[in-house]
């Protein structure tokens, strides 16, 4: 019946069978009863190697059949008492296992892939009562049966039912909400979003590549050369091995770090919704808080950059309370070149300024064709502070946050033009 993934999802409900443990120490065969799950779907292998896996419909009369042979059945329940008896004997005390087991293909024996403490029956063993529960409703209310399915224990929470049909409406769940079980796509079993690609001048980064693989890889490196330092104030090399520049971009918040960067470098995002691909520009990707353009059935599979050239200079800057293992207060990335000292291109963003993270528009547009200079940076200021509007919260004060946004665009030209101007030239008398 395939891989188990459809089970693990919970895209299919499995055949269920219950053997009595105790007895079957005994020497007996107590297969007590069982149940036929809907098996409808099954993942299956393909030869692609873009596309690894896919679900088929299962006939009919297979879905009538069990998965499972009684022997068969009861050569895992023998199995398992073993592991549960090994482990209980390790703990001293009886440790109930969540076993998983395959049926192979090809030779049709059993094997044994996985086991590990279970975390629910395990907590009964010191209970020296039984607990039931009902739920108090009106009589009319108890007759409708509004949904069926498997319960999982014996407890009973009551709330609002939130349908979640895909990720980008994760936001939408508050405390409180009952998720419904549902079919849920696991992005990350698709290699083919984990790659960094060099061609005809773009940077090509898979939606799935972690934030470790991006900062890590030479071409990369190449045209952010002070990726590694800026990523290592990002999360930690935990989470940076699992987060995703995509997850990263699609989350939405609007301090996030990687996708400040990102924006400054003039990325495009390529979305795809099944045989169907589009683009557009990072900057317009975001519509207001958490609001994106992008249909809920669409996913993120690429994230394009042009490769900087050689006299384009790049910085990225953040302030938290913290300086590792923190959010930022504000974030700020610029991409910038100059000829003669007049600036011929520039790319400035910010994170915490705003419902999004933003593209400081009318500020860049400020700077174009204007000397790099004390009075050209000064006279940006009113402008950026009338293009952001930071609100008050957690991680600082609006009127902070006005200041640290000054302090950034500061610090990108000191550091990139030291040449031209210095830090004491905004805090010392003429």
């Amino acid at each position: 019946y395939g891989l188990g993934e459809n089970v693990v999802q919970g895209a299919i409900n499995p055949d269920e069978f219950y053997v009595h443990k105790p007895t079957l120490k005994q020497g007996f065969k107590p297969l007590l009863k069982k149940h036929l799950g809907k098996k409808h779907l099954k993942m299956i292998y393909t030869r692609d190697s873009q596309k690894p896996t896919e679900n088929i419909n299962v006939p009919l009369l297979e879905r009538s059949r069990y998965a499972l042979s009684n022997e068969e059945v009861l050569s895992l329940a023998r199995q398992a008492i073993i592991i549960e008896e090994y482990y209980s004997k390790q703990k001293n005390y009886w440790c109930p296992m969540d076993i998983e087991w395959a049926k192979d293909g090809n030779d049709g024996k059993l094997y044994i892939v996985q086991a590990r403490p279970e975390t629910v029956h395990s907590r009964k063993q010191k209970e020296t009562f039984l607990e039931e529960y009902s739920l108090k409703a009106n009589p009319d209310d108890a007759k409708k049966i509004v949904a069926r399915g498997k319960s999982v224990g014996r407890k009973i929470a009551t709330g609002k039912a939130r349908i979640i049909e895909t990720i980008a409406q994760m936001h939408e769940v508050q405390k409180g909400d009952i998720l419904p079980d549902s079919q849920v796509s696991l992005l990350n079993v698709h290699p083919e979003m984990k790659h960094i690609v060099c061609e005809t001048g773009r940077l090509r980064i898979g939606a799935l590549t972690t934030f470790e693989a991006f900062s890590n890889h030479p071409e990369v490196m190449k045209s952010i050369p002070d990726i590694q330092e800026y990523i290592s104030l990002v999360a930690s090399t935990q989470i940076r091995n699992r987060a995703t520049v995509g997850g990263n971009i699609v989350n939405a918040s609007p301090i996030a770090d990687v996708t400040i960067l990102l924006l400054a470098m003039e990325s495009t995002l390529i979305l795809k919704q099944g045989g169907n691909t589009r683009s557009l520009p990072m900057a317009a990707f975001y519509k207001g808080y958490k609001q994106l353009d992008k249909a809920p059935s669409e996913i993120l599979a690429e994230i394009v950059f042009p490769v900087p050239d050689a006299g384009t200079k790049i910085n990225w800057e953040k302030v938290a309370k913290r300086k590792y293992l923190d959010v930022a207060s504000v974030n700020s990335a610029i991409k910038i070149r100059e000829e003669g000292g007049v600036i011929r291109d520039i790319h400035i963003t910010m994170g915490g300024v705003a419902a999004i993270p933003l593209f400081l528009k009318n500020t860049c547009d400020y700077f174009y064709g204007k000397q790099i200079a004390k009075n050209t940076i000064e006279g940006a200021f009113p402008i950026l502070q009338d293009e952001i509007a930071p609100i008050s919260d957690i991680r600082g004060s609006s009127c902070y946050k006005r200041l640290l946004a000054r302090q950034l665009l500061i610090a990108h030209f000191t550091k990139l033009f030291p040449q031209s101007v210095k830090v004491k030239d905004f805090y010392e008398p003429n």
